[in-house]
């Protein structure tokens, strides 16, 4: 339970820094289409200024190759806040990151033509199409900021748990491992002292015991010899007594 309470407690800052992450995520999110909603009114106001200058050739050509690379930005744009408002519920953070630096390449590729047709429309005195580049130019700039700052608060750190936290449950991010402490060496084990003589006598062996089986009968007597057999003597004639 003391482990537990110490875990709870440890990510309790880790969550609170979370929170504190995800809403400025958020704040930035409202900033960043708020200046697309005016870069899109930027955009529209450009087909209106560029049909007016058309007689200055130069003026002209480097109007429509900023007006390319401003739709290409567009694209990518539009793709930074698909990444932030629909990948944030599904977890597609490299989708986003890829976008935020095609964003940052191509912007930092725009910003020289904006910047050269800016001058060139000042020059030539068109005025319409200088206040759309200078709009332009300006929101290139804050835009280079913002998803290089967004970029630098990525760096090693995990896109979903820092950034992309739901609102509802907010994720937790769990302290570093403690380094594991080395194992104390254990003590050999004493050898245990010899037991003690015993002083009680040995046990009696009993006498072995006599044989169970009982001494064979003795033999029968000899039968006794048959009587010799008398021949049948003939009876003599007994004397008559005489008469007195």
């Amino acid at each position: 339970m003391a482990a537990r309470a110490d875990g709870c407690a440890a990510a309790a800052p880790a969550s609170a820094a979370a929170a504190a992450a995800l809403a400025r995520a958020q704040a930035r999110t409202a900033l960043a289409s708020v200046a697309f909603g005016i870069y899109l009114l930027c955009l529209g106001g450009a087909y209106l200024g560029y049909g007016h200058s058309y007689h200055r050739p130069i003026t002209y050509a480097l109007a429509n190759v900023s007006m390319a690379t401003a739709f290409a930005t567009q694209i990518f744009h539009i793709a930074i806040l698909y990444g932030i408002f629909v990948n944030k519920f599904l977890g597609c953070q490299k989708d986003l990151v890829y976008s935020l630096c095609a964003s940052l390449a191509i912007s930092m590729v725009t910003a020289p033509f904006t910047f050269i047709t800016l001058i060139c429309a000042i020059a030539t005195s068109t005025y319409e199409v200088a206040l759309w580049e200078m709009a332009r130019f300006g929101m290139l700039l804050y835009h280079v900021s913002l998803v290089r700052r967004f970029l630098w608060e990525l760096r090693g750190k995990r896109v979903v748990d820092v950034v992309f936290a739901s609102s509802s449950t907010p994720s937790v991010i769990t302290p570093p491992p403690t380094p594991a402490s080395p194992p104390t060496p254990t003590p050999p084990p004493s050898p245990s002292p010899p037991p003690p003589p015993s002083t009680t006598p040995p046990p009696l062996t009993p006498p072995p015991a006599r044989p169970t089986t009982a001494p064979p009968p003795p033999p029968p007597p000899p039968p006794p010899p048959p009587a010799p057999s008398r021949a049948p003597s003939v009876e003599e004639p007994q004397a008559v007594p005489r008469p007195s």
